[in-house]
């Protein structure tokens, strides 16, 4: 399993960024190869159920999540499994200069991508979709809160 973290500080209400988040529609706006999610169910658990499609390094996967709300406003958890397995934790702390959004990736390598690339490969890409994820998620949203104040 490969795992790591990353963070970010947002300038934004914890429940502006936990209404985004939520929502897994909106993650392929912000999320680096995340192409399609589909399927959206709520189920009667408090959890959202989806179908999503990710291509990295040229492979093509499809597969399901589920994401919960482990604290309002403070913390998410995904999980998902078929072209990729594994886990996606979303903390959000407040820190002096705004939200800090910490995150941690989980993910088995899956064995299509080591068919054409390396382990070390694989990981530097998953990492900068990470790295893209956080950044773009930072210039919506504080886009978005400019916006509203003007």
């Amino acid at each position: 399993m490969a795992t790591f973290k990353k963070s970010i500080v947002i300038q934004a209400p914890p429940e502006v960024l936990r209404r985004y988040l939520i929502d897994p529609t909106n993650l392929p706006h912000v999320f680096p190869n995340l192409s399609l999610i589909s399927d959206v169910q709520n189920t009667a658990m408090n959890a959202t159920h989806f179908t999503w499609e990710w291509q990295v390094l040229g492979v093509h996967f499809v597969g399901s999540a589920e994401m919960t709300e482990v604290i309002r406003n403070q913390e998410l958890h995904m999980r998902f499994w078929g072209g990729l397995q594994g886990s996606m934790g979303i903390k959000l702390m407040p820190s002096a200069e705004g939200i800090m959004v910490e995150t941690e990736f989980e993910y088995a390598i899956p064995a299509p991508l080591l068919h054409k690339h390396s382990e070390k490969e694989v990981i530097e890409q998953n990492e900068s979709n990470l790295d893209g994820f956080l950044h773009n998620l930072k210039a919506l949203i504080e886009t978005r809160m400019h916006l509203q104040l003007h």
